[in-house]
């Protein structure tokens, strides 16, 4: 495939104004990626949550016990890259394919095109992520929030002294700003703080280039001599290249190829979120719970003491200018902003107080905690539920705790917010399309046994059947 001479410059896109920018981009996506002539291109605005949800509309991250490294074709310095076990043997079969090309002489030996696989990019762990996050979400709370007082955001809530205040001043910040400030680990993961690459399914290979630099990725790849034997070769081993970025590979979990290559481990596609991934979900009450009391208490030990200032028989003016003759009080002279008269005042100390295994067991317990784990779920979903329908469901939950146990009951607070996670446009569980659709307030439950894959191929003799 010949170079476009017009277009042989790695600054294109770059250049220009935002507008400009952006009809490039545009063009490259719709116009340079040719998409039509191959089937395993991976459309992440199709399916935002690949890997990130299963089947069944669950938030997973995959067990790292199950996760294998990269053979690399490079002495490379660089970190071992690893992935989950089946997509690892892929790529491996892979690698072997173009070395094998390159060897009898079938690719084009140029230094702009890809001749070799060799991974400097895999699984990225969703613990050092969140945790990265959750430090940063702590600091954004007190430096700009609790500690930084404004009529604008309620004085009222700032500085507060002690954990009820505390909580007070955190629902009113997520009651308005919830879906921007995620708190639990399953709507980090859905947002675009979390990179695709936690799921394990996703490589990215040399050359390493610029994201944004759409130029050098259409000469690297898409207007290189060697890449219809790249996508090809992908879609041999059951492999779908990024649309928006083609060195970036991912898994094709409805590619009949890569089903086998899971087969080996006893898996297919209906079973292997169940065996090798964990359900976020599962555990975001803990986090919830705990990381609000660790954030209260990470406060105290920072500003353990608070100064308070009091005035009695003060008169001043904070916001307003008595002009003489304007209501006229008496014959004295008319205020001043942030002028003070016969003020006495008083500034005392307060210290605050850590919360207490007693605190813990009596009062903020788990018939504290259970209600404000739908309330931010809700926060962070932008208050899908009105205030009578959440206090249904606060009030069911409570019912089940004390009929059934407490597992239960945040169960199906749990599943009661995974209906509202995903708009009808996403309900390809972003991941796993089937011809067949679901309404726009339920799941999707894909019936194939071979779902497709949001931009690749889907069952039948395409998506990994047709090799080079």
């Amino acid at each position: 495939m010949a170079k476009n001479p017009k277009l042989n410059s790695r600054n294109i896109i770059g250049r220009g104004n935002s507008k400009q920018t952006f009809n490039l981009r545009k063009k490259y996506l719709n116009k340079t990626v040719p998409t039509d002539e191959f089937a395993n291109f991976f459309d992440s605005s199709r399916t935002p949550y690949y890997g990130k949800v299963d089947r069944k509309g669950n938030v997973v991250y995959p067990s790292e016990s199950h996760l294998a490294p990269l053979r690399k074709n490079t002495d490379s310095a660089a970190d071992t890259v690893y992935v989950m076990n089946f997509v690892a043997d892929a790529f491996h079969g892979l690698q072997d394919y173009f070395n094998k090309a390159r060897r009898l002489g079938i690719l084009v030996q140029d230094s702009d095109t890809v001749q070799a696989i060799n991974p400097v990019k895999g699984w990225q762990s969703v613990h050092t992520g969140y945790s990265t996050y959750i430090k940063s979400l702590y600091k954004v709370l007190v430096t700009s929030h609790l500690e930084k007082p404004s009529e604008g955001k309620g004085l009222q809530y700032a500085k507060p002294k002690n954990f009820d205040q505390y909580m007070k001043s955190i629902k009113h910040l997520y009651s308005t700003k919830g879906s921007k400030l995620a708190l639990s680990r399953s709507s980090y993961i859905l947002s675009s703080k979390c990179p695709r690459n936690i799921s394990g399914l996703i490589i990215e290979i040399t050359p390493t280039l610029d994201y944004s630099d759409d130029a050098s990725k259409n000469f690297t790849y898409i207007e290189s001599s060697n890449f219809k034997f790249y996508m090809h070769a992908l879609n041999k081993f059951g492999f779908m290249a990024d649309k928006e970025y083609p060195g970036r590979i991912i898994a094709d979990l409805g590619s009949p190829k890569m089903q086998n290559y899971m087969a080996s481990y006893n898996l297919d596609v209906d079973t292997l979120f169940e065996s090798l991934y964990y359900k976020a979900t599962d555990y975001d009450y803990d986090i919830i719970s705990v990381y609000l009391m660790q954030f209260y208490n990470n406060y105290v030990a920072g500003f353990p003491i608070l100064s308070e200032t009091s005035m009695r028989g003060a008169r001043f003016a904070h916001k307003y200018i008595l002009v003489t003759g304007e209501f006229p009080l008496s014959n004295e002279p008319p205020l001043q902003p942030k002028s003070y008269r016969n003020c006495i005042s008083k500034t005392g100390l307060f210290q605050r107080s850590f919360l207490s295994d007693n605190d813990l067991a009596t009062k903020y317990n788990q018939d504290f905690w259970l209600p404000l784990y739908a309330e931010f779920l809700n926060y962070e979903l932008g208050n899908p539920l009105n205030e009578n329908q959440l206090d249904k469901t606060i009030k069911n939950a409570k019912d089940l705790k004390k009929s059934v146990d407490f597992k239960t009951a945040i169960g199906y607070i749990g599943d009661k917010f995974n209906f509202y996670r995903y708009p009808s446009r996403d309900l390809a569980l972003a991941n796993y399309e089937d011809t067949k659709k679901t309404s726009s307030r339920t799941t999707a439950t894909p019936t194939s046994a071979s779902p497709s894959n949001g931009g690749g191929s889907s069952g039948g003799n395409s998506g990994g059947t047709s090799g080079y």
